[in-house]
């Protein structure tokens, strides 16, 4: 069973590690692509957002569009990064992301095998596109209206490249009802585990697709396309954790 891990950190507190801290940090992601694999796992994709600062968020009110720089949700801790990998079950995911130094949203993907990701070379810039939206607009919408909203989710994929972007990967994520949280700074430095999604907010992260574009206003250029709410982009690090 596929879940998104999605990893949420004071950004200022990361920042501030010095150069052996961070070597240790990827010791440990490399440590937790190990559990996966000795587990019978998967590692799909994974990458580290930059700061919040290199943000933009945009949303349709009625009149148009608003652009804004900055993330969607201004959080104490920020959303940071993510993988997607491929496990047995829910018990499998736990026991691979336990050992993280990050609060850790696990959430079911919804597979779509009809989706395929472009896999040309490029040497653009990576983007991840976050989806957020009132999930009880899906929730309670029609067939028709489902039919409708994802029909959109194909015309953004089928003119992405008269827009210089180029879709490489994405996932939708179950509802947040499904998610289950690990939250570290428990009594005596525990984890705390809980159902439901990291962040309490009206309008909760749906998926993401991962774009390569010569620059943000490539991206951006066509994502009133999309349904929802409110859409943050923010440029990728480069994966640097080893998939084996």
């Amino acid at each position: 069973m596929r879940y998104a891990v999605l990893l949420y950190e004071d950004e200022t507190a990361g920042q501030a590690r010095t150069p052996a801290e961070r070597e240790e940090l990827m010791a440990e992601h490399q440590a937790f692509v190990g559990r996966v694999h000795a587990s019978g796992g998967q590692l799909v994709a994974g990458n580290q957002l930059q700061p919040t600062a290199t943000a933009r968020t945009l949303r349709w009110p009625d009149d148009g569009v608003t652009v804004s720089e900055g993330p969607f949700a201004e959080t104490a801790e920020q959303f940071g990064g993510f993988y997607t990998i491929d496990v047995a079950d829910l018990d499998a995911a736990m026991a691979a992301v336990t050992g993280l130094p990050h609060h850790v949203e696990l959430r079911p993907v919804v597979e779509h095998p009809e989706m395929e990701a472009s896999a040309a070379a490029s040497d653009d810039p990576l983007y991840v596109v976050l989806l957020y939206g009132n999930e009880d607009t899906w929730l309670h919408a029609t067939p028709d209206e489902r039919d409708a909203m994802s029909a959109r989710h194909g015309a953004y994929a089928a003119g992405a490249s008269d827009h210089g972007a180029t879709i490489v990967g994405g996932e939708e994520l179950a509802h947040s009802s499904t998610a289950t949280t690990l939250r570290l700074g428990g009594t005596d430095g525990e984890v705390v585990v809980s159902d439901g999604p990291f962040a309490e907010t009206a309008e909760q992260l749906g998926g993401f697709y991962l774009v390569r574009a010569p620059s943000v206003e490539a991206v951006i250029s066509h994502l009133d396309l999309l349904p929802g709410e409110a859409t943050e982009v923010r440029p990728a690090f480069e994966m640097a954790v080893r998939a084996s």
